[in-house]
């Protein structure tokens, strides 16, 4: 009985300490125009300096989705974006802190395929979130 009463006191301390990540997905009326605009909100235990984001082709059923990201902004001018296509990341540079928000937009085609075809389907988008709040 004891053992049990100390993992229900423990279990609120090991919660909190796990890092903590919110998407909102922004869109406006011209959303063929204007693309996708994500909003993520991350809270991590420690503070940190830069944080890594996977960005997953699989999952949206594209081959190359990376392209079709643009638009990155920080909470603050300090912050600086680095795409690394070869691991699908997206790593955010930010002052040492442990709260880090940003958005960036999802073109609905990249400039090289604007002619040929669409490069995102709407039947295989997963949002998470749908928000109708302005985004940063």
């Amino acid at each position: 009985m004891k053992i049990l009463f100390f993992l229900c006191c423990l279990l609120p301390v090991v919660a909190a300490a796990q890092p903590r990540a919110e998407y909102d997905v922004c869109y406006s009326p011209h959303l063929a125009s204007e693309g996708l605009v994500v909003q993520a909100s991350v809270r991590t235990p420690k503070p940190e300096d830069s944080t890594a984001f996977r960005f997953s082709n699989e999952v949206w059923g594209e081959h190359d989705l990376m392209r079709c990201l643009s638009g990155f902004r920080g909470e603050n001018a300090q912050y600086r974006f680095r795409m690394v296509p070869d691991s699908n990341r997206i790593v955010v540079y930010h002052p040492r802190t442990k709260s880090v928000r940003f958005a960036y937009r999802v073109n609905r085609t990249h400039p090289s395929t604007r002619k040929t075809s669409s490069t995102a389907r709407a039947s295989r988008i997963p949002i998470f979130t749908c928000s109708a709040k302005r985004c940063l």
